[in-house]
């Protein structure tokens, strides 16, 4: 895993602000692919909000928010420069309110696809703890979206 997508979650790339040249992404290779670009736009001004909020950086948002997710044992940092490293160094420092961590998983929440919506709606008492976090999100996704069918 890349906690900062290879440069495209540093907030540098914005709606408005395109990579700048030197930079992985603005060198013409944009990798990761972004499927969804409206959902990847609203995601940098939701952790440019967040970092705002608490006076730190986008990095350390996402590096912060990945630290805390169920069943992350270790995230690994890389820089390019010293400046970068001790930014996110840094991230170890800020804690994210319920509220903050609430608003960037709802915003990032995977569709639930066969066999995980299943076993969250059908086998969820038999899953581990470790499954029961995922499930639990699946089942709050599925439940926010209207099955008037």
């Amino acid at each position: 895993m890349v906690p900062l997508g290879r440069g495209a979650t540093t907030g540098k790339i914005t709606r408005n602000k395109k990579a700048e040249p030197g930079t992985r992404q603005g060198n013409g290779w944009p990798e990761p692919y972004i499927k969804n670009l409206d959902l990847f736009y609203n995601l940098v001004d939701l952790l440019q909000d967040v970092a705002a909020k608490h006076k730190a950086t986008v990095p350390q948002v996402v590096l912060a928010w990945l630290r805390d997710r169920p069943n992350v044992d270790s995230v690994v940092l890389a820089a390019r420069n010293k400046e970068q490293l001790h930014e996110n160094i840094a991230s170890y420092n800020l804690k994210l309110t319920d509220e903050d961590i609430s608003q960037i998983t709802d915003l990032t929440a995977l569709e639930p696809i066969y066999p995980l919506w299943h076993r969250a709606m059908n086998s969820y008492d038999r899953a581990s703890n470790a499954e029961k976090v995922y499930l639990d999100a699946y089942n709050k996704l599925m439940n926010s979206k209207s099955q008037d069918i």
